[in-house]
């Protein structure tokens, strides 16, 4: 398209998946409790990929190359298939569910309000929204100048999703927030915060934009290399997970994950954030 500078793709899924493995609660009448796997009910995946190249630039000297893709997920536990209830957990408060009709994983939360009589009262939980990403962006910039020179950037977005702050919700309850210790804060909104059994102020929106990558690359001259043998040779200076450049989260970092993500559980509980990387290398070819 236009002489191969401009090229769309676009991909659309809609996916059903039976007999999915779940880790659900084992029930009391059992005479045991935690969990175990079990094949249970239907899941759908729905959503759109939009990839985009645009060239602007071509010369000998320089090529400006944009490439930006967009995505996004609907995913619904469908039916458990059994007649079974919601089924909840979470690591430090039961803050997640698997329920039909939602998300798989899907966060919930509980808000403390004081009635007109003075009281602190413990609502129902709420649902809040999905523990993964419901739509991504990506955009990477490629920079080829001066024959042998490459610059490349790459940011990512991803939004729509939640995570438990379990360091927001400890220090809440202890008295340590700012939120809390702040002189001119509502006096309501610090006792529904110190309250231990309400989790609506640290179920968070995890949107957020990030610098993931920045490279410059410098192809050494063939008539250098050749005399000693080697086809082509680069050196390169890399920056990977550079910096968080926005986000509606409160904590350090909204990708981490306490826990992991195999039953879908999403907790930042004083997790170490992905480690941000420089590194250089020499690439050679013989």
């Amino acid at each position: 398209m236009y002489r191969d500078r401009l090229n769309f793709e676009f991909t659309y899924y809609n996916s059903f998946t039976t007999d999915a493995l779940l880790n659900v609660s084992v029930p009391p009448s059992t005479g045991f409790s935690g969990n175990r796997l079990e094949n249970l009910g239907e899941i759908s995946n729905s959503g759109f990929e939009i990839l985009a190249t645009f060239i602007p630039l071509d010369t000998r000297n320089l090529q400006f190359i944009n490439t930006l893709s967009f995505s996004t997920n609907k995913n619904e536990l469908v039916s458990f298939g059994d007649g079974r209830d919601s089924q909840i957990f979470g690591i430090y408060a039961p803050v997640q569910r698997y329920e039909e009709g939602k998300p798989l994983g899907a966060f919930w939360s509980r808000r403390a309000v004081v009635d007109a009589n003075d009281n602190l009262v413990l609502e129902d939980p709420e649902y809040r929204g999905p523990s993964l990403p419901t739509r991504e962006i990506r955009y990477s910039a490629e920079f080829n100048f001066l024959e042998n020179w490459r610059l490349f950037a790459l940011l990512d977005y991803a939004g729509g999703h939640y995570q438990f702050n379990v360091k927001d919700w400890r220090r809440d309850r202890a008295g340590l927030s700012w939120e809390v210790v702040n002189p001119d804060a509502d006096p309501n909104e610090v006792r529904s915060r110190m309250n231990a059994t309400q989790t609506y102020y640290s179920v968070q929106q995890a949107d957020f934009i990030k610098l993931r990558d920045l490279s410059l690359s410098y192809r050494l001259p063939g008539r250098w290399v050749n005399q000693v043998g080697v086809s082509n040779a680069t050196l390169s200076l890399t920056g990977h997970n550079l910096a968080v450049l926005w986000t509606k989260y409160g904590g350090q970092d909204p990708e981490v994950n306490f826990h992991g993500d195999a039953d879908f559980s999403r907790v930042d509980s004083w997790t170490a954030p992905p480690m941000r990387r420089i590194s250089a290398s020499i690439n050679v070819n013989f």
